[in-house]
């Protein structure tokens, strides 16, 4: 059986701001903002065929974990092959202060730096994730997407702590 993939991505920003001076008169301000970013099946632009998704994965102490995105296993079992990531999403889901997770970095194990250098700028920048904060990398087409590919396939995150951290991973992208 051929498999197919639908995406939708909804992000609503919404909240109250308010300003009670002595001096002026009470202000109120709601302040929303519905996104929402839809992939059909497909390789073209606002497509994607792609999926790998870890609900609550778990990063030992002081360890990286190391995403191959040219041979990552999805949860169907299926072997994937990206070749461009249109969507990441990933979640600190710890709540404990300390807890603090790093992107971006990684090397392909013989000492080659084989990260996603075009998301961050440089293989040595990296973006700390606070406990309970969000990663969202998104890009529709195939001129803003991350390329995948020999020297440019793994996604590292690295957990310094002592302890271990949960994190929940969604990455969306093309194999062809």
């Amino acid at each position: 059986m051929a498999t197919s993939l639908t995406s939708s991505l909804n992000l609503n920003i919404g909240g109250s701001y308010t300003n009670d001076a002595t001096n002026l008169p009470p202000t109120n301000q709601t302040v929303g903002k519905q996104i929402t970013r839809s992939l059909a099946n497909g390789t073209s632009d606002n497509q994607a065929n792609v999926r790998y998704e870890a609900d609550s994965y778990s990063i030992g102490a002081t360890t990286n974990l190391d995403l191959n995105l040219l041979s990552i296993v999805d949860a169907l079992g299926t072997t994937l092959t990206f070749v461009e990531v249109r969507q990441i999403v990933i979640e600190n889901l710890s709540t404990t202060a300390a807890d603090l997770i790093t992107i971006g970095g990684g090397d392909d194990g013989a000492g080659n730096n084989a990260c996603f250098t075009n998301m961050f700028g440089t293989a040595a920048t990296l973006y700390r994730l606070q406990p309970t904060g969000i990663f969202l990398f998104n890009a529709n087409n195939d001129t803003e997407g991350l390329t995948v590919g020999a020297g440019a396939n793994i996604l590292r995150l690295a957990n310094a702590t002592a302890g271990s951290i949960s994190v929940y991973i969604n990455i969306i992208g093309v194999d062809a």
